[in-house]
């Protein structure tokens, strides 16, 4: 009796060993654009998608297909039939329906394959999984940093940088791992930050506050705006739940406490950094030509039209930097094709898309593709993107066959006010904020592995808590 005891635990640590270092492997593949990616034509194909195939059919085989037998199922699949259907009807009317087949491939592979994939995880392989993988996602940018900025190279050692701005005749390069750009990297690193932030996943606290600290300084070291607005909000987000839970008075300032323990570790680790010459160089480029103030200079010149403000308003946010540019302030046109910038863009976009969507609101534009053969995105928003391509009717959709898989992805959840504020933080912020503003991309692998690993996080066995 207790030597097969033995051996059902050995085989259990096996298994849950096993599943945590696929899942942290294909965490970490996820979120490579290029590096870790094969190209095919004019896509890639990233390393981590067979994974997911393999983990996908591997669901469904155990489960001899019966999954599908599911009501909620069969309703998710029903919205996603009507989306894709509208994808590639408004791609043959418009462009090219091929174009939207590809994408419709794209979309239930990824979105699909995760879904299924995250069905194998219970709660604890979940968590541990994600905060690993994304442990060692965020130690190449923290690496390039110090190999650049403390140690005087010109080039990253391991992931990839961004060409940033010029003071006093050096460039300082954005680091973002293996990334495609900054934004992308710290949207997806905030996302999942948030998910572990209000869980325990080692029993030692000291592991625990190692790993998500080195995640939020890989947030941060980004550079990204959109990043720390994320961090900002999700902390913020859970401060206010934790204080409005159900959870006795003399543990809500423990809780509390929890979710700022990773913001002072990170905090000290900058203190160090900022001894050195290399440091001080790099958090100059962050707080000045990154600051609220240059950012906030860049909106109104390059975002905002004149006849929303006065030359008078645009001087008093950038102080003497257009004092001697009045005619090019006054004279440059909205959405003109002369300099540009990050906020700029943003701001431009959101309103060309809205624009774009009001020609054909009902069924959309379907997709399109560049010269090149890619696929073409008219709007840096994925609701927007959504709205272009499929319209209103797709949009519902769209809604329905996710809140469908949603719903089946969270047949069991925890039932205290806190955690269930820990599953809907990560969800609002992420489509509220990240989904506006990081030129998300529909169907992007890692946002979806990042999401259903997520949900897994709130899944128990209902034996156990009878």
């Amino acid at each position: 009796m207790v030597k097969g005891f033995a051996n059902r635990f050995s085989n259990s640590v096996s298994q849950n060993g096993l599943i945590i270092s696929i899942l942290s492997v294909l965490i970490f593949l996820s979120c490579a654009d290029q590096t870790l990616a094969t190209r095919l034509s004019h896509y890639n194909i990233r390393w981590a998608q067979p994974l997911l195939l393999i983990g996908a059919i591997y669901f469904l085989v155990r489960n001899q297909f019966n999954f599908f037998l599911n009501r909620d199922v069969l309703w998710a699949l029903g919205f996603g039939f009507i989306y894709c259907f509208l994808l590639i009807l408004g791609s043959g009317l418009h462009a090219d329906a091929t174009t939207g087949v590809i994408k419709v491939m794209w979309v239930v592979f990824n979105l699909g394959g995760a879904f299924l994939a995250s069905r194998l995880l219970s709660s604890e392989n979940a968590k541990k999984g994600m905060l690993l993988g994304l442990f060692f996602s965020v130690l190449v940018p923290i690496i390039d940093v110090i190999y650049i900025y403390g140690f005087g190279h010109l080039e990253p050692l391991l992931g990839k940088t961004q060409t940033g701005i010029e003071i006093e005749g050096r460039i300082f390069p954005r680091v973002h791992g293996f990334y495609y750009e900054p934004s992308y990297a710290a949207a997806a690193w905030s996302f999942g930050y948030l998910w572990l932030l209000p869980q325990r996943v080692f029993l030692k606290n000291g592991i625990d506050l190692i790993f998500k600290s080195f995640i939020l300084l890989g947030v941060f070291i980004t550079t990204s705006r959109l990043g720390i607005l994320l961090i900002f909000c999700g902390t913020f987000g859970f401060t206010i739940a934790s204080l409005f839970s159900t959870i006795r008075w003399r543990y809500k300032w423990q809780s509390i406490f929890s979710l700022f323990q990773p913001k002072i570790c990170v905090a000290g680790i900058v203190i160090l950094f900022l001894l050195s010459s290399g440091g001080q160089r790099y958090f100059s480029f962050l707080i000045g030509p990154l600051g609220l103030k240059s950012s906030l200079c860049r909106i109104v010149h390059d975002g905002i039209p004149s006849n929303w403000t006065t030359l008078e308003t645009k001087q008093l946010f950038c102080g003497k930097v257009y004092s001697d540019q009045t005619e090019e302030i006054e004279s440059q046109p909205y959405l003109s094709k002369g300099r540009t910038t990050s906020e700029g863009n943003r701001i431009q976009n959101l309103i060309r898309s809205f624009n774009v969507f009001l020609r054909s609101p009902w069924l959309g534009h379907g997709v399109r593709r560049w010269s090149d053969g890619r696929i073409k995105l008219v709007s840096e928003s994925t609701w927007f993107e959504i709205l272009i391509e499929t319209g209103i009717v797709g949009l519902i959709a769209f809604i329905g066959a996710l809140g469908m898989m949603l719903k089946v992805s969270l047949n069991a959840t925890n039932r205290s006010a806190f955690y269930q504020s820990g599953l809907l933080i990560p969800l609002l912020i992420h489509f509220g904020i990240s989904w506006n503003l990081s030129y998300s991309v529909l169907p992007r692998l890692d946002q979806w592995v990042l999401l259903f690993t997520g949900l897994a996080f709130y899944r128990f066995n209902r034996k156990m808590e009878n």
